[in-house]
């Protein structure tokens, strides 16, 4: 695989040759998984060129160093290929990893996995890793060409683009005014090195992102207690250790489009019929997902977002059961805590951290080591605090979709310009389309995304031929 060379700020763009080129902003699972779909469907046909400020192939999600940080889907449903979906129990094997079809391995396992594919389906001169940061595409559609533009000068000519840029970071905490015992991003490289071997971590959120860190925090140190504060107080469920039972879904699609109250009643009916089949109802729906998302209102859409979204997370997105009877073991013994309330302030002392937590119009106080942001992915568009996409959004080329947290896209992926419609070159995948189809994050959507847009871009270039 080559790389590109030193900044050239004075050089003029390369002019790419009669074999084109797809440029890849973001290295993470969804520029991996498309790069990887490119050139397993067109060996040899595509220069690829994945540019990424960080490491390639991993991303935030995979870049855990923790091994006890599991992959919350089983491995015989983590293939990067839909059409071979024993391609990860062979790698894992072929590598010396005895994993079996319903195991959930750790994610830096599966980060290597990845990095593997683009090992595996590049050949010598099929793929440029690029470390640096995009700040700018320029695009005429008059043009060719769209030219990529980085932040130390250098240049990247292609014929394709796609934005692969994943989850935004955390929103701020609003209360802690960047207060230096806030950690706000838990997935710097070396944010939890700072609070490991402390007395006491708040943590606010209780996601899956919180589990993470109440293993790691207590793993690090006996006496660590982890305290996670959110509005609802409540975990994600676990996996059964055997694969639920399938079962029709409670609603159907017809052309009558459904209201959030019309597919609410329904699940509810459906798991009040069989309460111990609560996980059945739910993956039942989601095949289903993005056209009853596509179905409802905009009011509907944001009203979920609002208040229904927490529980359908809790039980969509579940743990994994070695993590939940770990996360059970620590919530006995008292060393993981989960309360309900919200953080209205804090103040710091030459010791700690105070956290003043509110809930049902009482405040308490909780003295800590650190609080940690630990909210999930912001949910606007992070368009502030990104030069490309401020830069997209200035230029017209991308628009904020209507909900303002994701890139506006027709149905392959295509960015809608303000003006002209969709861009046939100019894609995005995964997290920045999650206002269109709300599913957008896990591998099985990313790689049906990704495979999508390399077949468009192989039946492009194959008309251009013609």
């Amino acid at each position: 695989m080559a790389s590109v060379g030193a900044p050239a700020s004075a050089r003029r763009p390369r002019r790419t040759t009669s074999r084109p080129v797809l440029a890849i902003v973001g290295a993470g699972a969804s520029g991996t998984l498309t790069a990887a779909h490119l050139l397993r469907a067109a060996p040899g046909q595509w220069r690829v060129v994945l540019i990424d400020r960080g490491s390639h192939g991993t991303g935030v999600a995979y870049s855990t160093r923790d091994p006890r940080h599991l992959v919350n889907v089983s491995a015989n449903r983590m293939s990067a290929f839909d059409d071979d979906s024993d391609d990860l129990l062979r790698w894992c094997r072929a590598h010396g990893h005895a994993v079996g079809e319903s195991d959930y391995i750790p994610r830096r396992l599966y980060g290597t996995y990845l990095r593997d594919l683009l090992v595996r389906f590049a050949g010598p001169r099929d793929l440029d890793l690029v470390r640096g940061h995009v700040i700018a595409i320029n695009h005429d559609r008059e043009e060719s060409e769209f030219a990529l533009e980085l932040r130390d000068g250098r240049r990247v000519v292609a014929n394709a683009a796609v934005l692969a840029i994943g989850n935004p970071r955390p929103a701020p905490l609003a209360p802690t005014h960047a207060n230096s015992r806030v950690i706000e991003d838990p997935w710097d490289p070396d944010a939890l090195e700072r609070a490991k071997h402390s007395a006491r971590v708040v943590v606010v959120g209780s996601g899956l992102t919180s589990v993470d860190i109440a293993q790691t925090l207590t793993a690090a140190s006996t006496v660590t207690q982890v305290i996670a504060v959110s509005r609802h107080g409540a975990l994600p469920r676990a996996h059964l250790a055997t694969k639920p039972t399938a079962i029709p879904p409670p609603v159907t699609l017809d052309e009558k489009a459904l209201g959030l109250e019309d597919v609410s009643r329904a699940i509810q009916a459906a798991v009040s019929a069989q309460p111990s089949q609560w996980r059945s109802v739910v993956d039942s729906l989601r095949p289903l997902t993005a056209d009853l998302w596509r179905g409802l209102s905009l009011d509907d859409r944001r009203a979920f977002l609002n208040d229904v979204k927490w529980e359908w997370d809790i039980h969509r997105h579940r743990m994994a059961p070695p993590v939940a009877r770990e996360i059970n073991t620590l919530l006995a013994a008292g060393r993981f805590q989960v309360q309900r309330g919200t953080v209205a302030a804090v103040t710091t002392t030459s010791t700690a951290i105070i956290v003043h937590v509110e809930r049902d119009g009482e405040r308490r106080d909780i003295v800590a080591d650190w609080l940690i942001n630990a909210t999930g992915p912001a949910s606007a568009l992070p368009s502030a605090e990104d030069p490309l996409l401020q830069q997209l959004l200035a230029r017209g080329l991308a628009t904020p979709d209507a909900l303002g947290i994701g890139i506006a896209c027709d149905s392959t992926g295509a960015l809608l310009s303000a003006h002209r419609g969709a861009n046939a070159r100019l894609f995005t995948l995964g997290p920045p389309r999650r206002g269109e189809l709300l599913e957008s994050t896990a591998i099985r959507e990313i790689r049906a995304q990704a495979k999508a847009i390399s077949s468009i871009l192989i039946s492009q270039r194959s008309a251009a031929h013609r």
